[in-house]
């Protein structure tokens, strides 16, 4: 027998493994993630935000209609 043991390959290991990963990229982006942000990236998130805001009245308009205008048809046929 080896006087050297084989290391546990047991869940435990993967386990400790991600848990120093993520120790190390905390530490790495932590003084990143202090910094304010600048202002053209202040804008760009409000523009992304609003087009998503007009995106989904848009499609809850159009969902809108849609029941409208199947009502209308289902009333006209009777």
């Amino acid at each position: 027998m080896s006087q050297y043991p084989i290391p546990d390959q047991s869940a435990e290991t993967p386990l400790l493994v991600q848990r120093e990963v993520g120790r190390a990229l905390r530490l790495s982006f932590e003084s990143v993630t202090r910094e304010p942000l600048s202002e053209q990236i202040v804008l760009l998130l409000l523009r992304m935000a609003l087009a998503e805001a007009l995106r989904v009245a848009v499609e809850e308009e159009e969902r809108q209609n849609m029941v409208v205008d199947a009502r209308a048809r289902f009333s006209v046929s009777l």
